[in-house]
């Protein structure tokens, strides 16, 4: 599930705790991580990765702006005494919306990749692409594998916003996982279908691009009604668990989370003056 997903585009994908340089260093970043599924020749990695740095560049207000409304609608979540369910359901709704926003400011880069992709480029994907499928089938046969890899990332992300998660907490994420191991699982079978389905469109980039943006951005229009059914139900699951863990917080663990807010927007406004 993607949570806080413009926020943490501020500093997952920048993969660096200053948001600044972080953002500076975002367009290789990424350039580098899409070669790895590509294998570009040397020319097509420098077009690759000056389109991106010219995508962040004619969007650096819009995506500032984005981060910046984020945190304002989590620290006015915060200080709410009366936080629901709905609250956060509808917050989530928002971020899924802004996630499709974000994919589509960097149709260009796409286009650029997908435009010109040649057979040796999409062999390089598929091979890519197995070697992560089996990667993640390896975690999905053992729950335990999978619930170590999972926890992790929950830990940090807690260490991250809230300085710790309690044993509580971690308590609620274990049950959580648990409950939608099968979902963990049918997400394997959806990034395959995703594979497919690009192979299929090869010949028609028009086709390709738009279904790939489509898939990305979480695009209804692309699924089925049983995939829908399964993603609502999933996305209901994660509104349930992340109201049970805003109900565990401590008084220290609030204060610690608006703290860390107020410090990245005041990060994340400076860039607007650059």
């Amino acid at each position: 599930m993607k949570t806080f997903f413009v926020l943490c585009f501020s500093l997952i994908l920048f993969n660096c705790s200053k948001v600044e340089w972080g953002y500076k260093m975002a367009p290789r970043v990424l350039a580098n991580r899409i070669d790895d599924a590509f294998d570009f020749n040397s020319d097509r990695f420098n077009q690759v990765r000056n389109q991106l740095e010219a995508d962040f560049k004619s969007n650096q207000k819009e995506l500032i702006s984005m981060s910046v409304q984020q945190i304002d609608t989590l620290l006015a979540l915060s200080d709410k005494k009366d936080l629901s369910k709905a609250d956060l359901k509808n917050n989530f709704e928002n971020l899924q919306a802004a996630q499709k926003k974000i994919i589509y400011l960097f149709r260009p880069t796409f286009e650029k990749i997908l435009n010109q992709l040649s057979d040796e480029e999409f062999k390089n994907l598929k091979k890519y692409a197995e070697e992560k499928f089996a990667e993640t089938n390896t975690f999905l046969t053992s729950k335990e594998a999978l619930s170590e890899k999972q926890l992790k990332s929950f830990k940090d992300a807690m260490e991250f916003f809230f300085d710790q998660a309690t044993d509580v907490q971690i308590g609620l994420y274990k049950t959580f996982a648990e409950k939608n191991y099968s979902f963990f699982v049918y997400q394997l079978s959806v990034r395959r279908d995703f594979m497919k389905n690009f192979e299929l469109r090869l010949p028609d980039k028009k086709e390709l691009i738009d279904y790939t943006l489509k898939y990305y951005s979480g695009d209804f229009s692309i699924r089925t009604d049983e995939h829908q059914k399964k993603q609502l139900a999933a996305a209901e699951s994660f509104t349930d668990f992340e109201y049970q863990i805003w109900l565990s917080l401590t008084d220290k663990q609030k204060k610690y989370f608006k703290e860390t807010l107020m410090s990245l927007k005041a990060e994340i406004e400076r860039l607007s003056a650059t």
